[in-house]
């Protein structure tokens, strides 16, 4: 286990991340629900597909 001030420090640093806290140390292990559903929904968002940039958006790239 870390301290919780570098697993606070290191959620900042990284672009999305996020810290979630458990209820206990023992969370996962007796009721890991909660917790699994946040995994769940944080892997969904990193592979979701990104959005297409408009026309207009593509155009003012391409001609730079």
């Amino acid at each position: 286990m870390h301290p919780f001030s570098d697993a606070d420090a290191l959620a900042h640093e990284l672009t999305n991340g996020r810290l979630i806290d458990a209820s206990s140390m023992f969370e996962m292990r007796v009721a890991p629900e909660r917790l699994t559903d946040e995994f769940a929904a944080f892997i969904d968002e990193c592979w979701k597909p990104k959005r297409a940039a408009s026309s207009a958006k593509r155009k003012r790239t391409a001609a730079k």
